[in-house]
């Protein structure tokens, strides 16, 4: 089920963002080649809904200048699941959301809805910020959401998260692609 899960969002997020690896991304300071070294998809991070990772929200490295980033995610469960980025070079907060199987979540607020978030190149390098969380009421209330997975291909991050109702570890699948052409 997370391979399928897996699969559907990478390839969505292909089709849709239609990008071709870039010649270097940024992880931390330091620009990384996408050599075969750093290529294949590895977790970063996991663990198991019974031990999530420590940090929610979750920083990304540092974004260098002139990196374009798109990011999309998908819903994977009941339970309403956010979102939330942060630290955008235009200070805007966005907000993912939605529930459902393998449904793609939509930036809140945006008419028509839009499900893919764009942020252009910038001239200074900066930090995301991505705070996962779900509401088990409809949106009256939120908690923290376990980020058990974290893996990095070259241009590709991926976060999988686990609202701890059935521990399939695919509750939201958020994709940020770095694009430095």
């Amino acid at each position: 089920m997370k391979f399928k899960a897996l699969l559907s969002c990478f390839l969505s997020t292909i089709i849709c963002f239609g990008v071709a690896a870039p010649s270097k991304v940024t992880s931390g300071d330091a620009i990384l080649s996408n050599s075969p070294a750093t290529s294949p998809t590895k977790p970063l991070i996991h663990r198991s809904a019974d031990d999530p990772l420590e940090s929610n929200p979750f920083t990304l490295p540092t974004i260098a200048p002139g990196t374009q980033v798109q990011i999309s995610a998908v819903a994977h469960a009941s339970f309403l699941q956010e979102v939330l980025v942060l630290g955008q070079p235009s200070g805007q907060g966005i907000v993912f959301t939605g529930s459902g199987e393998d449904v793609p979540m939509i930036i809140f607020g945006t008419l028509p809805t839009e499900t893919i978030l764009t942020i252009p190149p910038a001239e200074d390098p900066y930090a995301l910020s991505l705070e996962f969380v779900f509401s088990s009421d409809g949106g009256v209330t939120f908690q923290l959401s376990m980020v058990v997975e974290v893996t990095f291909s070259g241009f590709l991050f991926q976060f999988f998260t686990e609202d701890s109702t059935d521990n399939d570890e695919n509750d939201t699948i958020m994709t940020v692609v770095l694009n430095t052409s």
